[in-house]
């Protein structure tokens, strides 16, 4: 179920560098009728200075989903560093990967991920995956200190 009651457009970046798992996301992104801006860098690297470049808190983004393999800083030294940026580690970061090691899911969760969901590779399961996400997220968690105090 997709809501779409929303006071604001929420953002949500997505760190991903495989062109093929980003088109999906873009695909779903305008099927969805959620209002919804996204962006998107293809490294890790990319990423934190996007992120470090933000004005106002209000220029960052609602959520994060992160692969963890990604050239230049991997989606594992990525977390790493946002998680210890007091200004950065309030936003929620989903780990959104093709690897379901045990190692690399634990390995995330200790790193204080804040989820973690194995991409799949069927289009109707990746999209109802990308509507849970967003809905739960942005829609459903009450999240302390949001990153726009």
């Amino acid at each position: 179920m997709r809501n779409t009651q929303t006071s604001m457009v929420e953002s949500l970046l997505v760190i991903e560098d495989n062109p093929a798992d980003l088109e999906m996301v873009k695909e779903w992104s305008r099927a969805t009728p959620a209002r919804l801006r996204l962006s998107y860098v293809t490294d890790g690297q990319e990423a934190l200075d996007w992120l470090k470049s933000a004005r106002a808190a209000n220029d960052l983004p609602s959520l994060l989903l992160l692969d963890i393999n990604l050239p230049k800083l991997s989606g594992i030294e990525l977390l790493v560093t946002l998680k210890q940026d007091e200004r950065l580690k309030k936003i929620p970061v989903v780990m959104f990967t093709s690897s379901d090691a045990d190692s690399d899911v634990q390995r995330c969760y200790g790193l204080h991920a804040n989820a973690y969901v194995v991409k799949s590779m069927d289009l109707g399961r990746l999209f109802a995956s990308l509507d849970d996400i967003v809905s739960f997220w942005l829609h459903t968690a009450k999240l302390s200190g949001s990153q726009r105090d």
